[in-house]
């Protein structure tokens, strides 16, 4: 998924589950934000920090 994201232009990723290591080496070097085991209000973010803007938790 992470290489078919970047061949549309997809700049960030987002999965309920992990991530492989092939997909973070690869959203690594391509520079995409990928982003796993997203549920409800938390999420972790393997790679490509700096495209999130993070807000404070109200």
């Amino acid at each position: 998924m992470v290489i078919k994201s970047a061949l549309m232009g997809v700049p960030i990723v987002v999965s309920r589950s992990g991530i492989t290591q092939m997909g973070h080496e690869v959203a690594a070097q391509l520079g995409l934000c990928a982003i796993g085991r997203a549920t409800n209000k938390r999420i972790l973010c393997y790679t490509g920090f700096e495209r999130l803007q993070p807000q404070p938790q109200v």
